[in-house]
């Protein structure tokens, strides 16, 4: 891997942060108060106020910043998330100042994942972000998870490759991090090198080490293995996770209010079978597979003919009668394919 040395002489990426459409905001998390902060279903915390929200988001921006990555790359229908390499930077970006907590926000810090446990709700910061601008790449690589800004065709979340090039960083940061304690998206963009990454990543991922149940003993590795399971369509990260719960109002009617859990999601979401998925020879593992599986009945979808006309219906009952047959075939064309 080839770095610039001399951190003075680093391009910085600046940009200006443009106002946020409320109506146009798409985001996983609460975007308004009143929020209550969950571990395990007890109530812990109660963001009563617009500013208690956004400091709570503030305080733990890595968090913040996954579950958004989950949400943006979550699978449709059992098939890997529809985004191309490069996506997902613009569109975690744009969620990030949606709740408030956008990078261009000054003095902002870089925190550990949530997690169920004390630890999480610590303001302790692991790395600092000196340079503001609008990209997300320092929580990110964090987050060991810079596949994500990779803009070659292949490196979509979800695939191989990105999960190889996500576990080649981790294994590697440790030589360089002491030397070059923070990189900025300008320094990694100038030389990714994704074939050493990849290399590497490949090379240890038979080998990471498991607990005695099986699950990754890595937490950094865990979260990289889900990730790219949940993008890829294998397992649902955000599939149990709460987001709202029914209270009692001060007039005695019912009432929604929004929630946000601190979940450990990494290695329950990577499960203990997660070999099976990720592990095998070239192009046989079950990620390429579901993602060839899917593009397949995608494929062969947009050859059924929907008929012109049905005696009786409206051309929108029609188009959609059309859809519900298409998706039905998808749907038995992925269990064929799959079995």
């Amino acid at each position: 891997m080839t770095m610039a040395s001399d951190l003075d002489s680093a391009r910085i990426l600046r940009a200006v942060a443009e106002p946020v459409s409320r109506a146009s905001c798409r985001a996983l998390l609460p975007r308004d108060a009143p929020v209550e902060v969950h571990i395990d279903g007890r109530t812990i915390m109660r963001l009563n106020t617009e500013p208690d929200r956004v400091a709570f988001l503030k305080g733990h921006r890595a968090g913040v910043l996954w579950m958004e990555m989950l949400d943006a790359t979550r699978a449709a229908d059992g098939c890997p998330a529809n985004v191309r390499a490069g996506d997902v930077p613009s569109e975690i970006s744009q969620r990030m100042a949606c709740l408030g907590v956008g990078a261009s926000e000054p003095g902002r810090e870089i925190h550990p994942p949530l997690e169920a446990n004390a630890a999480a709700v610590s303001d302790t910061p692991v790395a600092a972000a000196p340079n503001v601008d609008v990209s997300e790449f320092a929580t990110v690589e964090a987050l060991s998870l810079p596949s994500v800004y990779i803009r070659e065709p292949g490196f979509e979340p979800g695939t191989m490759a990105a999960l190889e090039y996500d576990l080649g960083w981790r294994a590697l940061a440790p030589s360089w991090r002491a030397v070059i304690p923070v990189i900025d998206e300008a320094m990694w963009a100038a030389d990714p090198n994704t074939a050493l990454f990849c290399a590497v990543g490949r090379a240890i991922l038979p080998h990471l080490a498991t607990r005695k149940e099986g699950d990754i003993a890595d937490t950094i590795c865990a979260r990289i293995v889900a990730f790219h399971m949940h993008a890829g369509g294998l397992v649902d990260c955000l599939g149990n996770v709460t987001r709202s719960v029914e209270r009692m109002g001060e007039a005695g009617e019912a009432a929604t209010v929004s929630v946000i859990e601190i979940n450990d999601v990494l290695v329950a979401c990577a499960g203990t079978d997660w070999r099976k998925s990720v592990v095998g020879r070239e192009g046989e593992d079950a990620l390429t597979r579901r993602r060839e599986a899917c593009t397949e009945a995608v494929t062969n979808t947009s050859t059924i003919a929907v008929p012109a006309q049905v005696e009786g219906t409206t051309p929108e009952l029609q188009a959609a009668a059309g859809e519900d047959r298409g998706q039905s075939w998808i749907s038995q064309r992925l269990n064929y394919l799959w079995r």
